[in-house]
């Protein structure tokens, strides 16, 4: 079988020479968006990670793929109608709940953009390196004794909140699905309202769904004391013009986000990328960056093409 890897930069060597043994394998690097839907026709296996999108295309032509694999957990750039459509299978992380609570580094990023938006670094970096050394311009907020809200307590949710409480935070949680509190020790709430009410920083980590698109808007974010927004979760999940606003009247002293809307198609299409790249006020992006290291490369390379191969297997295809 015929695989193209669309994303290879700092694929990891361990899982390339695995799936060499099993797979004729091309790597390209830069493709267009235009040149990876093409390669639906030629490949029996596209594998990819969050560059490109699945989302526009209606082709009705028969396809030669077969397999999707995409190894993240998000796969909201995929559309699942399309894909049903020319059955093809996705492997991806999403549901893999077990190997996930391995996978550290999106809990690890909520903390550090926690920090750097509420101690100012950022800026403060930017200041330094235009020749300024004003200590007195960037005085910021500790994590310490704050009231951290967990919005969602999942696999990120939890382990973020764990991270929290390592500063000697106090954790209060909320999480659309009632179920997922029945174990924890932390203070949780039953409305989502009264965590936006109490809490200093308030951490976003529930999954894109249709009860999630827009779950933060003006009604919870009016209710904020000038607590600090995190997001590490899908861009959809907040209503970008109205967390604009709520940082322009205050509400939020500052806000800090791995994603943003739209990211999939056009980023520069986000409102908040545009806020964010034309005003001096406390917001930092970072360009989804949450699992992005070696170690996570590695293990979740490792781990879906062994999960890619058991499909096939489970297919009665021919490797």
């Amino acid at each position: 079988m015929k695989i193209l890897i669309a994303e290879p930069k700092d694929f990891s060597d361990k899982a390339l020479d695995y799936l060499g043994k099993k797979f004729e394998i091309d790597l390209a690097e830069n493709l267009s968006q235009e040149e990876f839907e093409d390669a639906l026709f030629h490949y029996d296996i596209i594998w990819f990670r969050l560059k490109y999108n699945v989302l526009k295309l209606t082709e009705e032509q028969k396809l030669r793929c077969k397999y999707i694999v995409c190894p993240v957990t998000g796969v909201n750039h995929i559309s699942e109608k399309f894909i049903k459509q020319h059955n093809i299978k996705l492997i991806s992380l999403k549901g893999e709940t077990t190997f996930l609570k391995e996978i550290t580094p999106t809990a690890e990023l909520a903390i550090f953009l926690a920090i750097s938006v509420m101690r100012n670094s950022v800026v403060s970096i930017e200041d330094v390196k235009n020749g300024n050394w004003d200590r007195d311009k960037f005085r910021g907020n500790e994590l310490k004794d704050k009231k951290i809200g967990i919005i969602g307590f999942g696999r990120l949710g939890e382990m973020t909140a764990k991270l929290f409480s390592a500063f000697g935070c106090e954790i209060i949680v909320f999480d659309p699905n009632k179920d997922s509190l029945n174990y924890t020790t932390f203070e949780h709430k039953e409305n989502i309202a009264d965590v936006f009410k109490i809490c200093d920083v308030i951490s976003i980590h529930v999954d894109l769904n249709p009860t999630t698109t827009k779950l933060i808007d003006q009604n919870l974010l009016r209710l904020c004391k000038g607590s600090y927004l995190i997001n590490t979760s899908r861009g959809e999940v907040l209503n970008e013009k109205e967390v604009i606003n709520a940082i322009e009247l205050g509400n939020l002293k500052g806000f800090a986000a791995d994603v943003i809307e739209n990211e999939a198609i056009n980023y520069k299409e986000s409102e908040l990328f545009q806020y964010a790249i034309n005003t001096d006020k406390n917001i930092i992006l970072t360009p989804h960056i949450g699992g992005n290291t070696y170690e996570s490369f590695e293990k979740t390379e490792m781990f879906v093409a062994n999960k890619l191969i058991k499909q096939i297997k489970q297919d009665g295809r021919t490797l």
